[in-house]
């Protein structure tokens, strides 16, 4: 075991930019140059483990921002300008699926999905249409039209961006982390992980940095590749909806498909089956339910999950690594959401909001918030 190391030695030595910050942001300069019973910097520490920008980091700041910061940058520079030039075609083929991810993909199956449809179940050659599966037709082809407005709302709305703080000519040098004053800030809570290093910010509890945007969102959720953005605060409702509005367009469209299939079979030769009649005689018709259906338990699964969450207010985030938030741990260690008001107001803010507040539901934490 490592002897003579100060926490700052420890930061670095895992390469923890944003422990690094803080003990930074509270000591002296003093400590920058600290050596272990091995003789080895913070700095040194963090070169030798590979951690190269925490090294950089901690380098600028022994030295002072006036003299380094120019270097620094210069420095991050030309790192960068190596990795593009050796990974160029790697990365502009990341770039390009990040930047637009699935969405264009699922705009075409539902162009696909509607023309099928309309071709080959309601002006098919089948039965003739009878006005009630004439109206419910028209119904599913209304929805149609109604969640390629909420997908283009999904995938175009900021889901909850915070705010980064302006940068200008004359401080662009200084590490932005290091200007904030924890003591004062009004959403600062004590917590490390609400310290964004990416974009020098202190973010609210329940958000998060999402490395496909390059943003820290308000009440994080998750990023969803079929709408190429981020679900959050701003924009969760309207993914919900879409979900819905693609729910019932799917479980109509089947039953639509299903009655118009099933009225137009006549009566079958003994050495025909039903199953090869359809495909031979309605391959449109086939393709277009077997699609329908994959879409209709793709949403259906997505809707459940998420009703059981704003039921909860929980986020699809806060579920999945619950683990890593102590805010949702009790004094026994066990799992415990301070934000559930319960079933019904759950559902009711979120429905009349659009999210759902972030006040203190439990107890023990409301006495302690209040004091």
């Amino acid at each position: 075991m490592l002897s003579g190391c100060t926490p700052l030695h420890w930061a670095a030595l895992r390469g923890n930019v944003e422990a690094c910050t803080v003990l930074v942001h509270a000591g002296t300069k003093q400590e920058l140059m600290v050596k272990d019973k091995a003789g080895f910097t913070p700095s040194q520490l963090a070169s030798d483990k590979g951690h190269r920008q925490v090294a950089l980091f901690l380098d600028m700041r022994s030295k002072g921002p006036a003299r380094t910061g120019l270097s620094y940058g210069r420095c991050l520079d030309s790192n960068a300008q190596r990795a593009h030039s050796s990974r160029w075609g790697d990365k502009f083929c990341s770039k390009m699926m990040g930047d637009t991810g699935f969405a264009p993909i699922l705009l075409c199956i539902i162009i696909i999905c509607t023309v099928l449809f309309i071709n080959s179940v309601v002006a098919g050659n089948l039965t003739k249409v009878t006005a009630v599966v004439g109206l419910w037709s028209w119904t599913a082809l209304s929805l149609v039209f109604g969640s390629l407005i909420m997908f283009y709302r999904c995938a175009s709305k900021d889901p909850g961006y915070i705010k980064r703080y302006e940068v200008d000519n004359r401080t662009n040098s200084e590490d932005l982390l290091l200007t904030i004053d924890l003591n004062n800030s009004s959403i600062w809570t004590g917590n490390w992980s609400q310290l964004c290093p990416t974009c020098k910010i202190i973010r609210p509890v329940r958000s998060k940095h999402c490395p496909t945007c390059k943003r820290c969102v308000e009440q994080f959720d998750h990023h969803c590749p079929w709408i190429s953005n981020c679900v959050g605060k701003r924009n969760k409702r309207d993914f919900f909806i879409f979900l819905c509005m693609g729910n019932l367009t799917s479980l109509i469209s089947a039953a639509v498909t299903i009655q118009r299939l099933w009225t137009a079979i006549p009566p079958l030769p003994s050495e025909e089956t039903w199953m090869h009649h359809v495909v031979v005689q309605h391959p449109g018709a086939v393709v277009f339910l077997a699609l329908d259906i994959v879409i209709l338990i793709a949403a259906t699964t997505l809707t459940t999950i998420q009703v059981s969450q704003i039921a909860r207010n929980i986020t699809t985030n806060e579920s999945v690594n619950a683990i890593r938030y102590g805010y949702l741990r009790g004094t026994d260690g066990r799992f415990r959401n301070p934000y559930n008001h319960g079933c019904q107001k759950n559902c009711s803010d979120f429905l009349i909001n659009g999210y759902t507040n972030d006040e203190i539901a439990w107890p023990p934490l409301q006495q302690v918030a209040a004091s």
